[in-house]
């Protein structure tokens, strides 16, 4: 790949996500969003695509070695031991979210102080019991 090439790919992926994440954050600053309806519905239809088409244009530059300072961010060592809990977290976070809900003995009031402890209690918890199953099964299986 050409270095424009390389340069015209990362602007297209660039783009994408940023559309993605933050095409939207105008309309939605004030309560009923000024956004007409047929703008939001393509918004719903077209962002999952779009981060698809993005995420997949970063992924291919970061395999043929061209990614640049994403791809050096990518590849710190910091994130070695979080790639290794991942999959086990994402398996395991539901039955902690539900396990909370269903240990509360009052009903959950919405509060942005209540959702931050929520979010990092739930993180921990999932984290941790990632921890553990890693080291009670993976590695165990690994070794096989």
């Amino acid at each position: 790949m050409t270095h424009k090439a390389n340069c015209l790919v990362t602007i297209i992926w660039s783009f994408l996500l940023f559309v993605c994440v933050y095409g939207t954050y105008w309309a939605y600053q004030d309560v009923p969003s000024p956004i007409p309806k047929w703008l939001n519905y393509m918004y719903m239809t077209f962002s999952k695509p779009a981060w698809t088409v993005g995420l997949t244009a970063l992924t291919f530059q970061c395999i043929a070695r061209k990614g640049g300072p994403v791809q050096s961010l990518l590849e710190w060592n910091f994130f070695a031991p979080l790639a290794r809990l991942s999959f086990c977290a994402y398996l395991i976070h539901p039955t902690i979210i539900y396990w909370y809900y269903k240990a509360s003995y009052i009903p959950l009031r919405f509060s942005e102080i209540n959702f931050a402890f929520l979010f990092c209690g739930a993180t921990l918890g999932t984290f941790a019991a990632s921890i553990a199953l890693y080291l009670a099964v993976e590695i165990p299986f690994k070794r096989l």
